[in-house]
């Protein structure tokens, strides 16, 4: 994976498409609960990318998971 690619339901996704994608799924299911887990290595600035993603697509219940 490189850092602009994250899973969707286990599907790669852009960084880019995540407002979009997320937005979609919420039409879908309006009590959607989005976990968030990043690979330790994955740099500070991807994570943000992502969290910032999701705010643009108006998720407002995010589960932070543990890297392990």
């Amino acid at each position: 994976w490189s850092s602009d690619v994250c899973s969707s339901d286990l599907e790669p996704t852009p960084v880019s498409e995540i407002n979009r994608v997320i937005r979609q799924k919420i039409k879908e299911n309006n009590k959607l609960i989005i976990s968030v887990k990043a690979h330790n290595k994955t740099p500070y600035k991807s994570y943000i990318s992502v969290i910032d993603q999701l705010k643009m697509a108006n998720a407002t219940r995010i589960s932070i998971a543990d890297s392990d």
